[in-house]
């Protein structure tokens, strides 16, 4: 079924999309990713009621550069094959691909406007694969293209997160092999933790499996918020956004892995994830199940460190909005805009 057949009045919780054609999912998102070819991912989110798709000339950019370094690495293409694909890995003709899947994806998802009262937002996972081509690949294209969007699930106010020994191979990357090498941390996981944060043998800690890590620590000069440097984590859109509005209201920023042993030391005032789903979630406590004996520590809410991560997730939720576009094809269609 492609996007053009009729719809029903109401919301599916979901929707598939190959190559601009649409069907409701026979499997879970948490599947997507590792039942297709190894390839280059990226993970959105919608704003403004579903209306638009935050930063998401970023995503297209993420996709650009994941995918031709997974093509540039592959032992299976042929040299012509790579070359092919390769010349096809631009900006500018990935980004109105992206966005004609996109919203074929939600004009399926929703019969009515998506202004209307019903409206909600929506997490976008985009996976491009080119190994096992078929006839159902572009030929202009030699790649697939897949999306799968699904409403976001309300998160509550703060999380719980547990930190475990990890770390991705290769940062920089949005490699679909990463949701496999995960697994074993996520099945780790307790069932009311939100996260797990990674960290090294020292304790420090990188990044979370699906989220970016700041702590608000406190330093000779006042609080500080301290997240790892950019080339130990993948950079997502709210890590960008969350760097831009503390430039913005002269907050100090330290490129530094958070230490697990400061924090129980007393020197954390609060701490957060952050991702698109979830932009920026305080942490009320943190695990520290791999301890002997295990043990965990409980952020103070009334603190100075609480009260600065609050009005950062205020501003980060205020900036996404305004760091959107609308779609081609969605919200009216016309010419991509951003918001107004």
């Amino acid at each position: 079924m492609d996007a053009s057949s009729p719809q029903s009045s109401h919301h599916r919780l979901a929707v598939f999309v190959r190559n601009g054609f649409c069907t409701t999912p026979s499997f879970p998102k948490r599947d997507f990713l590792t039942k297709w070819p190894r390839g280059a991912y990226t993970t959105a989110r919608t704003v403004r009621r579903g209306r638009a798709v935050f930063e998401f000339e970023m995503h297209v950019q993420r996709m650009c550069d994941s995918s031709t370094s997974l093509v540039k690495e592959s032992e299976t293409l042929t040299p012509q094959k790579k070359q092919d694909i390769l010349k096809r890995l631009t900006f500018e003709q990935l980004r109105p691909v992206l966005a004609q899947t996109i919203s074929a994806g939600l004009t399926f998802l929703v019969n009515e406007p998506p202004a209307s009262k019903e409206a909600t937002e929506y997490q976008l996972t985009a996976l491009m694969t080119w190994d096992e081509s078929d006839d159902q690949t572009p030929p202009e294209q030699g790649y697939d293209l897949y999306c799968y969007i699904e409403e976001l699930t309300p998160i509550s106010q703060t999380v719980q997160a547990e930190v475990r020994r990890g770390g991705r191979v290769n940062a920089s990357t949005k490699d679909s092999k990463w949701v496999r090498d995960r697994r074993q941390l996520e099945e780790a996981k307790a069932s009311d933790s939100n996260e797990v944060v990674m960290c090294d043998e020292h304790g420090h800690i990188s990044e979370g499996l699906s989220s970016n890590f700041f702590a608000i620590r406190r330093s000779p000069e006042g609080l500080v918020i301290e997240t790892a440097p950019e080339d130990m984590v993948l950079a997502g859109t709210v890590r960008k956004v969350i760097f831009d509005v503390a430039h913005n209201e002269g907050w100090p920023v330290v490129l530094r892995t958070p230490s697990v042993r400061e924090a129980k030391n007393g020197l954390w005032e609060a701490c957060c994830v952050t991702s698109t789903s979830r932009l920026v979630k305080p942490v009320h406590t943190l695990l520290l199940p791999e301890e002997d004996p295990p043990s965990h520590i409980d952020f103070d809410k009334m603190s100075k460190g609480s009260g600065l991560l609050e009005l950062l997730a205020m501003k980060v939720r205020a900036a996404a909005e305004e760091q959107s576009t609308v779609l081609v094809g969605w919200n009216g269609g016309g010419e991509d805009v951003p918001p107004s």
